[in-house]
């Protein structure tokens, strides 16, 4: 088994169980503009990265009102209620736990550099990280850039490193980074969606630890 040394954490819906807040907002933005809701199960199997994309499938049209201007909008109302979603069971001491092996650890996120500093720094755990890595916009295109600045950051050879992820496009993250990668499926896509991830996919990040220590 491979020695890791370091663990880069995606945050939303791996580490932040924020899901059910994002189906909220969708459900309601859809309901405003005339369309059927969307339910949880409904949401984790068409959601996907850019997230542009997803919008676009599940019904919004961009050509009146750029996108942006809706991300921002949604970013506004998910601001309002962040910190009334909770980690998911067990992150504190898992990351403790790891840490006791000598594993370091990162946040690398598609989240707004500015809103993953403080909501990271809210939760107190803050001081678990090395590095916190998100964006510097609002618009979820995605995060290969970021990881792979990351990486140039990390005092670790690649097979010292995995990601732990809840999408496919963490899987991709880390295809592209080099590095290995492991996928939970309690986060933002549906099991029958990550049934394309190339790495192992696992029910919760104390089963990640499996695979890692």
């Amino acid at each position: 088994m491979k020695k890791y040394r370091h663990i880069i954490w995606d945050w939303n819906g791996t580490l932040i169980d924020d899901t059910a807040l994002c189906v909220e907002i969708m459900d309601s933005e859809l309901k405003k503009i005339g369309l059927d809701g969307l339910t949880i199960d409904e949401y984790r199997r068409k959601f996907k990265f850019p997230v542009k994309d997803f919008y676009e499938e599940i019904g919004f049209d961009f050509s009146d009102t750029p996108y942006e201007k809706f991300a921002q909008k949604f970013i506004d109302r998910y601001s309002e209620k962040r910190f009334d979603c909770d980690l998911h069971f067990g992150v504190e001491a898992i990351i403790s736990k790891c840490s006791k092996y000598d594993i370091t650890h990162s946040i690398l996120s598609a989240y707004s550099q500015k809103y993953l500093d403080e909501a990271v720094k809210h939760y107190g755990i803050d001081n678990l990280f090395e590095n916190i890595k998100g964006i510097s916009d609002n618009f979820a295109g995605g995060k290969v850039d970021e990881g792979l600045e990351l990486l140039k950051q990390l005092d670790y050879n690649k097979d010292q490193v995995i990601l732990v992820g809840d999408t496919l496009h963490d899987n991709e993250v880390a295809d592209a980074m080099g590095i290995d990668s492991i996928i939970v499926k309690n986060g933002h896509q549906s099991e029958m969606v990550l049934r394309k991830a190339t790495s192992p996919v696992v029910s919760s990040i104390s089963e990640a630890l499996i695979h890692i220590i």
